[in-house]
């Protein structure tokens, strides 16, 4: 068999397309399950898939393809990067989880020295756990470590 006629593996083509092998599995399962394939250029001994030069350019071109309709499909949808549609652009509606953090922050600092936050029990787990006045040496050591007081609710 001739250079030319060398059969190309799945890691060979993964990075020669600069990607990795799982990459490439994922766009041939995903390419296989849509109703018109274009990536399933290559040919199989046993279970495995094998591609010559021709095969490899005839993948190569339609991943370039692939990747210039969705790149025109995606400025057509957010032309200048704004869009209409929030799921559009990846964003949630929803309130940002940055409000709760500015919240916390704000809380963090209006405390006094020597002032801690006690984090809020659920009421199932305060009444599954007995008040006594025994302390865990582990229990103890981790507070101290962690810097942690106990506060009494």
């Amino acid at each position: 068999m001739s250079d030319a006629e060398h059969d190309i593996t799945l890691a060979e083509v993964a990075a020669r397309l600069h990607h990795s092998a799982r990459w490439l599995q994922w766009q041939l399962a995903e390419d296989r399950n849509r109703d018109h394939p274009v990536l399933q250029h290559h040919h199989h001994i046993g279970r495995k898939p094998l591609w010559t030069e021709a095969e490899f350019a005839l993948l190569k071109t339609a991943l370039i393809e692939q990747e210039k309709e969705r790149r025109a499909k995606e400025k057509s949808v957010r032309p200048g990067w704004k869009s209409s549609s929030a799921t559009a652009t990846g964003t949630s509606t929803e309130p940002s989880v940055l409000v709760d953090t500015q919240s916390a922050c704000a809380a963090v600092l209006a405390l006094r020295p020597g002032q801690t936050l006690a984090p809020k029990r659920s009421t199932s787990s305060a009444k599954s756990r007995p008040n006594t006045s025994q302390k865990s040496s582990t229990g103890s050591s981790r507070r101290a470590r962690l810097g942690l007081r106990l506060i009494g609710t």
